[in-house]
Parts: C-alpha cells; sequence; structure tokens
C-alpha cells in the first residue's frame, strides 16, 4: 500500500510538472498574437472617435495583396483642358473625385462660373476648380433621361431629353422649349482622356478603396491571410481554452 502511494505521488508530481511546463509554453506561444488581438481590437473598438473607415491604405504592396485593381473608365467629356470621367457611379474632374453616386455621364460644357455636368437625370454645377455648387435634379424641373448636352452659338446651354430639345435657364431654373435643331447646337462628345490621367486615377481610385477598418478587422480575423490566417485563429483560440483550463487545474491542485 505505501509503495502505490508513493508510486502515485511521483505520478502526481510528473503530471503536475508537464502539465506546468506546457502550459508555460502555450502561454510563451501566445503572447505576441494576444497583443496583437488585444491592440486591433481596441483600434476596432474607437474605429469612430480614429475614424478608422474613412481613412484609407496607401501602401500599393497591401492594396495587391486584396487583389484590387481599379476598373475602366466607363465614359470621359472633356470642356476646354478639363475632362469629367466615371468610373462605376463614381464621377471625376479630372482626378478628383465628386462626392456622390451618379448614373451615366452625358457631357459637360463651359459656363460663364465654371462647368456644367449632365448625367441621365441630374446637372451639377461646378467652379473652376471643379467644387460642387449645386447638383439639380427631378426637383429643379430637369428634364428625365437627358441624352446630350450642348451649348448655341449665343452661349445658350440646351439639353436633348428623348425627341425634346430644352434651353436651360441658369439664372431662373427654368427649361423653355429649345427653338433651335440638333444642327444648332455645340453637342459634348465623349472623348478619350489622357492616358497619363487615367493611369493617375486608376492609382487614386485603387488607394481610396482598402479601409484601415477593413484591414484591422482582417488581421483580428485573420481573414488578412486568406484560409490558413482563419486556421491559425481558430487554433490559437482552443489554445487560449487550454490555458484557462490547464491553469484553473493546477491552481485547484495547489489549494488542495
Amino acid at each position: 500500500m505505501a509503495a502505490t502511494a508513493v508510486t502515485s505521488a511521483i505520478m502526481f508530481g510528473m503530471n503536475q510538472r508537464l502539465l506546468r511546463l506546457l502550459h508555460r509554453r502555450m502561454g510563451i506561444t501566445s503572447a505576441l498574437f494576444v497583443i496583437l488581438l488585444t491592440v486591433t481590437g481596441l483600434l476596432l473598438q474607437h474605429s469612430p472617435i480614429l475614424k478608422l473607415d474613412t481613412s484609407y491604405i496607401q501602401s500599393p504592396a497591401l492594396v495587391d495583396w486584396y487583389g484590387i485593381e481599379a476598373p475602366n473608365v466607363d465614359s470621359a467629356f472633356a470642356a476646354g483642358t478639363q475632362h469629367v470621367l466615371q468610373i462605376n457611379n463614381q464621377l471625376f474632374f479630372d482626378t478628383q473625385p465628386l462626392t456622390g453616386s451618379f448614373s451615366d455621364l452625358r457631357g459637360v460644357v463651359r459656363t460663364d462660373y465654371g462647368y456644367l455636368v449632365a448625367t441621365t437625370n441630374q446637372l451639377l454645377l461646378l467652379t473652376e476648380s471643379g467644387q460642387i455648387i449645386e447638383i439639380l435634379s427631378a426637383t429643379h424641373n430637369v428634364p428625365r433621361a437627358i441624352a446630350r448636352i450642348g451649348v448655341s452659338t449665343d452661349g445658350g446651354i440646351h439639353v436633348q431629353s428623348g425627341a425634346q430639345m430644352r434651353r436651360f435657364d441658369i439664372d431662373e431654373l427654368l427649361w423653355p422649349v429649345s427653338e433651335i435643331g440638333p444642327a444648332g447646337a455645340q453637342w459634348s462628345r465623349p472623348t478619350t482622356a489622357p492616358a497619363e490621367l487615367i493611369e493617375q486615377l486608376r492609382a487614386e481610385f485603387t488607394t481610396s478603396v482598402l479601409s484601415w477598418e477593413r484591414v484591422l478587422t482582417d488581421l483580428h480575423s485573420g481573414r488578412l491571410f486568406g484560409a490558413l490566417g482563419v486556421i491559425v485563429v481558430d487554433v490559437m483560440a482552443v489554445l487560449f481554452l487550454l490555458m484557462a483550463l490547464s491553469g484553473l487545474w493546477i491552481w485547484t491542485r495547489r489549494r488542495s
């Protein structure tokens, strides 16, 4: 009986030493991961204050890691040396984005105060530098389904909507029927923007898509590294559970 008790005590001591060793190893292995989770979690917790959802990654390498590519320019129109381009539902005055989501771009003309950009159902009044002054829509009696916009020889602004043509009284925001025919105006026509402008626009587009909030969320969950990263996070979660259980077991044995 005494020998059995001694053997049991030795085995118990060995098991405790082995468990403590494993507990320490697991703690060392997971320490950096705990720091990573803590830091990313705290940053995400205060994302609205830090404005992480509106701060974008400027690193081309990280953008490439996500496989983000700028879509092609859908359409482009020119007024003098300035270009208005559309990518998806986003309009650009050269490389400057115009705030909002817009339907199909139909043209741009020069005015006394700046520029007038036409989409299918809206008109954008812009300054010389491309700042939006006002956006006119159906509430301002803008014709529906605008097909094109142009300027007559007397400086009048005209839009064609279906078979109907109207003159835009920019001061009174009125739309009387145009008295000129289709050949009486110089219509804004699609053009090909300079290659340098398109490349610059595509580069700026890709660096305005990937937010810090998304990167930190993916880093926190492991998705930044694909399926392997998710597996690593799952393994570490199991490791944390084992650490908690082993630590609890060691504590209870010490008390007993």
